[in-house]
Order: C-alpha cells, then structure tokens, then sequence
C-alpha cells in the first residue's frame, strides 16, 4: 500500500476520471437501492413514521430519497458527471501539457442547463456572501471578484457572466481543477480501494 499517499500531482485528474467512470458504473445498483429504500419506507407503519422529529437531517434525507424519481436520480448523475469534467479539465491538461490546439464544440443541451443551475447557485452564493460581509461591516474580498468555481467549462477555461445581459464572455486566466478541489476530495474520499 501507498502509506504516504506518494503519487504524481500531473496525474491527478486521470485518478479523478477513474473514481468517476467507477461511480458511474454503479448506477443501476445505486438506483436498485433507491428503490429497496422507497419500498420498505412505505411498508412501515403510518404511526412508526410519526413518532420520528420531522426536523432531523436524518428525516430530511429519508424525505428526498423518497421523493427521487429515476427521472430525477438521472438527472443528479449527470450533473455529477458534469462537475467532474470540469474539474478533470483533461482538454485543458492535454492543451497545457502537449500544446495541441483542441477544436471548440458545441455545448449539449444538457452542459447548458447544468451551467445555468450553476450559474444560479453561484449567484446565490454570492448574496450570501454580500449579506454575511455587510453584517460584519468588512469590505469584499479580492477572491469573490475571481470567476465563480461552477462557471468553468469542461475545458477548465472559466467564464464570466455579464450581470445585465446575461452573456456570457471569457475570463482572463484559466479556471484548475485545484479550484473545484472541495467536490473532487470528496469523490476520491468515497472512493474505497
């Protein structure tokens, strides 16, 4: 075993792009457990399911599985995938590494809806953020005025959305994957060898 967790940085996102397609592959028993979940659920007791708090997270996690269309369990595993294109950014590790020029291509439909969504929360963030440093009297800092983390296309090329149009425009420098290092830790910390 690697007790030192000894390995080459450079190659990072082929690890990241491993654990993916793994999680990926487990899709169908994902969904297999979604559904044995849903079933004994509904085979307890009226009266069990009133006795729990209604406020814990336990019960709010139990409500949105039970909620979880397949429709909708699709849907997250696309937008996992998505987020972790761009945090691979193997287009632009090929581009900085090798030098070869990659061709633009068209967004799918499915890209554009999953950068909208992020570009909601990223707005949202962003008030959040206002509001929590209004309250405190401090100024902004020189982070929030970067490219938001979720606006980074599976290129690893970041982008900025022009608040009163809504276009969207290239950002001066290149959005890492050391960015989005939160959501990439904790697929490799799901990941068990």
């Amino acid at each position: 075993p690697n007790r030192r967790l000894d390995f080459d940085l450079k190659s990072l996102h082929l690890h990241l792009s491993a654990r993916v397609s793994e999680v990926l592959a487990c899709a169908e028993t994902m969904w297999a457990w979604v559904e044995a979940f849903q079933d004994g659920e509904r085979e307890r007791s009226v009266v069990e399911r009133d006795r729990r708090v209604s406020l814990s997270e336990d019960e709010a996690m139990r409500r949105e599985v039970m909620a979880l269309s397949r429709a909708e369990f699709d849907m997250l595993l696309t937008r996992f995938e998505l987020d972790m294109q761009d945090s691979m950014a193997l287009d632009s590790c090929i581009e900085s590494n090798l030098h070869w020029a990659l061709p633009m291509t068209t967004r799918t439909q499915e890209r554009k809806e999953f950068e909208q969504a992020c570009g909601k929360w990223d707005k949202y963030e962003e008030r959040r953020r206002r509001s929590r440093s209004k309250g405190r009297g401090r100024t902004q800092s020189p982070l929030a005025s970067r490219p938001s983390l979720a606006s980074v296309d599976g290129r690893g090329r970041a982008y900025e959305v022009n608040e009163e149009d809504g276009e969207e425009s290239r950002a001066q420098g290149d959005g890492t994957p050391s960015q989005r290092l939160s959501r990439t830790i904790r697929v490799f910390c799901a990941w068990k060898p």
